[in-house]
């Protein structure tokens, strides 16, 4: 059973890029289909179903290719914890809707497990990676076309549709619309960066800010000015700023045309008709409390009665359903008894309110387990609140806020951790574009609920958290681990294994064949020490026939001595060598050197071209037992096997 467990996740590996890139692209596809179904009237069933079907096939699949099938045993245990301690509290309360309420919880424990499956798909196969990097750029010139089409076509939904502010395109939660272009925007940018292709860079950076400056929001703007910053800074630690000034200049000059039409942005005309309001609001509660007080002036001084009768007349006019529900003075009592507007009318604000005060009605099991999300609502009136972290708190109490908070906290600590570990090493164009994304989504699940409980979103924040991962814990256990899948920054030469009967004639191919028959492992040298040997080996064959003498341990470890001192794995960037390193090139010099004392095994290859191999240095050289890295670091995006290996010689 085992075996066939084992062939199976071997044959889904391959398909995991393609399935990955397929279910990001559904993704905006589905939030337009969502869209459609309710600018038409119909029912969203469709689109709910889908959703689940795509999170069942997702966990099916991340489960199946995993080889830890004891972190799935631990999530799903501490989700039916959760999951039983709060159907517990609702029952002692009285449960209301509990499809309602489980379809919710479903949405809220879609970003956990998601992170789980992309992290098995990630460790199935490396190319997994560039599968989302892939679909992150697809999504986001779907998004942006679907914007313009609507935009086109007159069919765009607006940002505030109280206002008419703001251009949404075909999606229907702003909140959450602006966190996915929020997160999306640094990442396309700095990927088109690394394309090196400044007209594609600057298309892309141009598409990305304007749509989160004509969304309207007000964490929109603050992206754009994070995106044109963080950007250069990013170029700035990674050591690529002075080769990439057009590029850092392409987005001051987009972030200061931002700040320059500031007050003909969709967000400051949405804030300033917001305090024109509450300005008219604030001044008929200034009326209606003088009217209460009975029009008092001059030294007349407002008993503690009429002031309080006032601020009745004010929270029942402005909050008829809540001083229903709790009654007028205990509503005043959790405003602190204000009679400024914007304090009392704030939407998100007034949902907190609400929940604090039905809390405080539930039983203790309700403050570890939460509440029931249909009774967060009163006369029609939805008071779910506005913001993804207390709205755990109240839905699943401090168990489940504690869970969530643990969840994202690992990945916070392993950014940390590798970072003040090597951070020239872990802080790349791609960790620092990834690292943007996850700070902007974290500040977004904060002041908004667009992103832990919605599914559209929430699948952006689970592939931020599993590249966290690949970028830190996998690199941990494989140092030589690049973004891409590759394995460490090291030239291989071509192996005689590899080319056999291939039918590559080049010279340096037939000579490796030859010295593999002849049983010598190749290590991977220094590109120019690599080109010298076969120089002076040809050279070698042109001097026979003329009856030259010719030596080439010189050479070689002049070739060597020229290297830079230390790449390490081409992943760090320091110019002074380490200990190993610095060894290691000392011992390639030494090693060569001495190979030029007559061997033991004369042979040639297949030109006739005469070389020697010394068993005795041969046996010698295998006491390292692993390969090291390349001391020039010019090589990148090439593989190597390691393991135990000898030396090239040429006398």
């Amino acid at each position: 059973m085992s075996e066939e467990k084992h062939s199976l996740r071997e044959r889904l590996a391959p398909m995991l890029p393609k399935f990955l890139m397929i279910l990001l692209i559904l993704q905006p596809l589905m939030d337009i289909l969502s869209f459609w179904t309710d600018r038409l009237g119909m029912s969203n069933t469709i689109t709910l179903l889908l959703r689940f079907a795509v999170f069942a096939v997702v966990c099916v699949l991340g489960f199946v290719t995993s080889s830890r099938k004891k972190v799935y045993g631990i999530a799903i245990a501490a989700c039916a914890f959760l999951l039983v301690g709060h159907c517990i509290s609702c029952f002692i309360v009285g449960y209301q809707r509990i499809v309602y309420d489980l379809t919710n919880f479903v949405r809220v424990v879609q970003m956990p497990l998601f992170v789980l499956c992309f992290i098995s798909f990630l460790r199935a196969n490396n190319k997994c990676y560039r599968a989302f990097e892939t679909g992150l750029m697809l999504d986001f010139w779907i998004i942006t076309a679907s914007v313009v089409v609507s935009v086109l076509t007159h069919t765009s939904s607006a940002t505030y549709q109280s206002t008419n502010v703001g251009i949404l395109g075909w999606y229907s939660f702003g909140n959450a619309q602006s966190a996915i272009m929020s997160i999306l925007a640094p990442i396309v940018i700095l990927l088109c960066y690394r394309r090196k292709n400044f007209l594609l860079f600057t298309v892309t950076s141009v598409a990305a800010l304007a749509q989160l400056y004509l969304m309207g929001t007000r964490l929109a703007f603050f992206s754009i000015a994070v995106a044109a910053l963080g950007v250069p800074v990013v170029l700035v630690l990674t050591g690529k700023a002075r080769t990439s000034k057009r590029y850092i200049a392409v987005l001051v000059l987009i972030l200061a045309a931002c700040c320059a039409t500031y007050k003909q942005s969709p967000m400051y005309i949405n804030q300033n008709r917001y305090n024109e309001a509450m300005s008219y609001k604030q001044n008929d509660a200034e009326r209606m409390i003088k009217r209460a007080e009975g029009n008092k002036t001059g030294t007349s001084t407002v008993t503690p009665e009429e002031r309080y009768h006032a601020l009745c007349t004010i929270y029942n006019f402005y909050f008829p359903n809540m001083c229903q529900r709790f009654g007028t003075a205990r509503v005043m009592s959790a405003y602190g008894y204000s009679d400024q507007v914007t304090d009392i009318t704030a939407t998100r604000h007034r949902k907190i309110v609400f929940c604090e005060m039905l809390l405080d009605e539930q039983p203790f099991t309700s403050r570890l387990f939460g509440m029931e999300l249909g009774r967060m609502a009163f006369d029609g009136e939805i008071y779910d609140v506005e913001n993804d972290f207390h709205g755990i708190c109240f839905l699943y109490g401090w168990v489940g806020l504690a869970m969530m908070v643990a969840f994202i906290g690992y990945f916070l600590y392993l950014i940390v951790k590798c970072l003040i570990k090597d951070f020239r090493k872990y802080f790349t164009v791609e960790a620092g574009a990834f690292g943007i994304g996850l700070c902007l989504c974290l500040v977004y699940a904060y002041f908004t609920a667009g992103v832990l409980r919605r599914p559209n979103a929430s699948i952006y924040m689970s592939v931020l958290l599993a590249v966290v991962y690949y970028l830190t814990q996998m690199r941990s256990e494989k140092p030589d681990a690049l973004p891409d899948g590759t394995v460490g920054a090291v030239t291989r030469l071509p192996d005689a294994s590899n080319t056999a009967g291939s039918g590559d004639t080049r010279p340096e191919v037939r000579a490796l064949q030859t010295k593999k028959a002849v049983g010598v492992n190749v290590m991977p040298l220094p590109s120019s020490a690599v080109s010298s040997i076969f120089r002076s080996r040809r050279a070698s064959a042109r001097s026979r026939e003329t009856g030259a003498s010719f030596t080439s341990a010189s050479s070689v470890s002049r070739s060597i001595s020229k290297a830079p001192d230390c790449a390490h794995m081409g992943i760090g960037r320091s110019s002074s060598p380490c200990a190993f390193c610095a060894g290691h090139r000392s011992s390639q010099t030494d090693t060569i050197r001495s190979s030029s004392v007559p061997p033991d095994t004369p042979t040639s290859d297949e030109e006739g071209n005469s070389f020697r191999v010394s068993s005795s240095k041969l046996a010698s050289s295998t006491r390292y037992n692993r390969s090291l890295p390349d001391p020039t670091g010019r090589s990148s995006r090439m593989r190597y096997s390691p393991g135990p290996f000898t030396w090239v010689f040429a006398v």
